[in-house]
């Protein structure tokens, strides 16, 4: 899908990217890009909510997520990497 943004949202669970998703932000007349917000505090130090991971691409391949002029904040983000080794015997 195709999300236009122009103020800051607060997600309470990871978005989850099966196929595509572009979400454009829209600056304001202040410069400040609207942003994604994870649900963490930063510098808490107790009883502190925990952020969550923002936005995952699927396992369907190929998975988009296209984010233009967009902020994310109090999250965090996964990486993983997927590799097949072909190994032969001889």
């Amino acid at each position: 899908g195709t999300y236009i943004l122009s103020n800051d949202v607060h997600t309470t669970g990871t978005i989850e990217v099966a196929y595509a998703l572009d979400i454009t932000g829209i600056v304001g007349s202040d410069g400040v890009r609207p942003a994604i917000d994870g649900g963490g505090t930063p510098g808490c130090t107790s009883n502190c909510p925990d952020g969550h991971r923002v936005f995952y691409v699927g396992q369907n391949a190929p998975s988009f997520l296209n984010l233009t002029n967009v902020t994310i904040r109090n999250g965090y983000v996964c990486i993983y990497i997927y590799s097949t080794f072909n190994f032969f015997l001889q």
